[in-house]
């Protein structure tokens, strides 16, 4: 399995951007009220 080192690196990254916004949005729906809860007034 020979994979051009650029077109790899650019799927990487694709995923990894839409890991991290999943991640992101996820804290936002289920983590916010806890961090509020915590640390806000």
């Amino acid at each position: 399995m020979e994979i051009a080192p650029k077109a790899s690196l650019i799927v990487v990254n694709n995923i990894l951007g839409r890991v991290k916004s999943y991640i992101e949005q996820f804290q936002q729906k289920e983590g916010y009220d806890e961090y509020c809860a915590c640390w806000g007034p």
